[in-house]
């Protein structure tokens, strides 16, 4: 339902779709919050809702989806802090956060899932140091955080190769 013109609130009754694996409402006028009953999707793999007019702060239900590959949920008002379970999220390759409102540090156990590659955390209002863990993530391949408010040394990362591609700001 990309630019579908969807409006109003994320019904709390999606997650009576069981079956879910994958939802896609990017660029449409959504408002309200992400729904916290999200987490009972256990078998969502890709959740994308950038693009809307959410706001609120990221349910950390969300960590109960443990298969989530892909959470996009950049271009929105979302505020708060991070919740660190999304660093339980084994199965997660690609986080994208930009370009909302988010605050405070970013969580140490956020480079913890295996598969994680991709890291986009531009345009929010973090602070705080790069997690060392976040820079030992094995396979993580692209890590943007340019316009924030990240300070201290940037980490040594440890298995940097050609292909990896780190931005911070």
């Amino acid at each position: 339902m990309e630019a579908g013109g969807l409006t109003g609130d994320i019904p709390p009754c999606i997650s009576n779709l069981t079956s879910l694996v994958r939802i896609h409402m990017a660029n449409n006028q959504l408002s309200g919050h992400v729904p916290q009953d999200l987490g009972r999707l256990t078998g969502l793999r890709y959740l994308n809702l950038s693009t809307n007019a959410l706001s609120g702060e990221i349910p950390p239900s969300l960590s109960s989806c443990a298969g989530l590959e892909v959470l996009a949920l950049s271009s929105n008002s979302i505020g708060g802090a991070i919740p660190p379970s999304l660093g339980t999220l084994r199965n997660l390759s690609s986080l994208d956060l930009a370009s909302n409102e988010l605050s405070g540090e970013i969580p140490p156990l956020l480079g913890s899932s295996p598969a994680l590659e991709s890291v986009t955390l531009i345009n929010n209002l973090l602070n705080g140091e790069i997690p060392q863990f976040l820079a030992n993530c094995s396979s993580l391949r692209y890590l943007s955080l340019d316009n924030n408010s990240i300070s201290g040394a940037i980490p040594a990362f440890s298995t940097a190769q050609p292909s990896q591609r780190y931005i911070f700001g």
